[in-house]
């Protein structure tokens, strides 16, 4: 089949290769350019001493839409979280509460339920109805409300409610302490978590852009290759090369979007920090997320991630995957918050590795702002990026879609 066209791809994130490849199904000639020496950004693996990193503290929702396209119900290897989430208190205390299997599911939040009056169980109804509204794709008109003021003024829910329950489990998702999320985004997130299961792959984050990539040719994708400059005809790279496209998609960072095409950096994002902790010593049912109530404490969120899937560390070794939004706090810290959540003395920890991605998630995105970029910046140049739709996995899939079919017409 004659190519339909030329197109240049910079950036070889999910965004980037989630347009790749519709593009490429579609006919057209693609290439990807990677400045970096792997694919998918920030959503990356390491293989340290026997033990397989993620990055970032991800996890993937396999009820993501994006996803399904890419994959279906089988394309990769998932490993489950089990269901729910343990909610560690200031003392120390611990809550654990099983997710509903679905939006009939009431009996599993029966524990969680009794914490509520008649009217906050009312509003937890009407959010859940919400969410599932927002994740079937109904438009929940939300898009200029924060989280929090959603959750206060329009459900009127109580602000005992949402600091012991939404926000400690809300903050590890969005890496937003106060909730100052769009109430569209956050919604669409707790729909999915009603819809599907948290799961990561057998060996890591990295077998998603590498399944997206293993169902394009071969030659598709170039790396340590840093763009420069670009044209409506060419792309400039830092080695000298200059190459030509009939279109072109910028699939990175927003800053650095606009840095590439000469325009002011205005873009913010959310950080966050994250550890890996090794212990040899028995750790009872990990495979649980845990929530600290308290935002002071500097593990926002944990599990023990070999718990969830075996090839994450050696046999016989628990590793432990920590964030924290707590940017002040040493190592030794977070190892004492974590020894104490899993009833552990601290010199039973050993710290793997660890991490701070400082420019994990946007704090602008999609109508929201796309920090004044169009997705069409000119007939031939198209900008993806999760700050296009929404800040996570399924928003940057989602971007890289979008782009494609705009381009395939």
């Amino acid at each position: 089949m004659a190519s339909r066209g030329k197109v240049t791809i910079i950036g070889a994130g999910l965004a980037g290769l989630s347009a790749a490849l519709y593009l490429d199904r579609a006919g057209f000639e693609v290439t990807v350019y990677e400045k970096s020496d792997r694919i998918g950004g920030v959503v990356a693996t390491d293989f340290v001493d026997g033990f397989f990193l993620d990055v970032g503290f991800q996890v993937i929702l396999d009820s993501y839409p994006e996803l399904r396209r890419i994959f279906g119900t089988d394309g990769i290897d998932f490993r489950y979280f089990d269901r729910g989430v343990t909610y560690v208190g200031a003392n120390g205390d611990q809550n654990s509460v099983v997710a509903p299997s679905g939006i009939g599911d009431i009996k599993s939040l029966v524990p969680l339920l009794g914490e509520f009056s008649l009217f906050e169980k009312l509003s937890l109804a009407h959010i859940s109805f919400d969410a599932f509204s927002s994740r079937m794709g109904a438009k929940v008109a939300f898009s200029s409300t924060s989280f929090r003021d959603y959750l206060r003024r329009n459900r009127r829910l109580s602000e005992r409610a949402i600091d012991n329950y939404i926000a400690p489990f809300m903050r590890g998702v969005t890496l937003s302490p106060t909730l100052d999320v769009t109430a569209d985004f956050a919604l669409f997130v707790l729909g999915n978590f009603i819809t599907g299961k948290a799961a990561v792959p057998d060996t890591g984050m990295a077998e998603l852009p590498a399944g997206i990539a293993s169902k394009m040719r071969r030659d598709a994708i170039v790396l340590s290759k840093c763009a420069i400059s670009v044209s409506d005809n060419s792309v400039r790279f830092e080695d000298g090369d200059e190459v030509e496209h009939d279109y072109l998609v910028l699939a990175v960072k927003a800053d650095e979007a606009q840095q590439i095409l000469s325009g002011d950096v205005t873009a913010e994002y959310r950080g966050v920090r994250n550890f890996y902790f090794a212990t040899e010593r028995e750790i009872i049912n990990g495979a649980m997320l845990k929530v600290s109530v308290d935002p002071k404490d500097p593990v926002t969120t944990s599990v023990v991630i070999s718990q969830v899937s075996k090839s994450y560390a050696p046999n016989g070794v628990n590793l432990i995957s920590v964030s924290s939004l707590d940017f002040e706090k040493s190592h030794l810290e977070v190892a004492d918050a974590t020894a104490a959540i899993y009833g552990l003395e601290s010199k039973d920890l050993s710290i793997v590795r660890s991490y701070f991605v400082d420019r994990a998630l946007p704090t602008k995105y999609g109508s929201n702002s796309s920090y004044g970029l169009k997705q069409q910046l000119s007939k031939r140049i198209r900008l993806a990026g999760d700050y296009m739709a929404t800040p996570s996995i399924d928003g940057a899939l989602q971007a890289g879609r979008e782009v494609a079919f705009k381009i395939i017409g």
